[in-house]
């Protein structure tokens, strides 16, 4: 967002400026800037935004027919895991 001619300090921290200033003005609890490059956080730490660290992990299908199916192609261990986590999360 910021050109290679400006000082990228400054303008990053204008930018963290105006998103706390629109989170309150339109009265939301947070504002999320995801992907956040490493260099990017000390702008809006100041500003007394939380850093969060997430994982993502993204499922390939190749070719299961359903859940069962992918099961089956897993160690019993990792089957059993995978249960209880499904079974946990259907809980809530």
């Amino acid at each position: 967002l910021v050109s290679e001619n400006e000082d990228e300090t400054r303008f990053k921290a204008l930018l963290a400026s105006g998103l706390a200033q629109v989170t309150e003005k339109i009265g939301v609890s947070s504002a999320h800037v995801t992907f956040l490059e490493e260099s990017d956080l000390s702008a809006l730490l100041p500003r007394d935004f939380l850093h969060r660290t997430d994982q993502q992990f993204h499922f390939i299908n190749d070719g299961y027919r359903d859940h069962d199916d992918f099961l089956d192609a897993l160690s019993s261990r990792k089957r059993k895991g995978l249960k209880k986590e499904r079974r946990a999360a259907l809980e809530h």
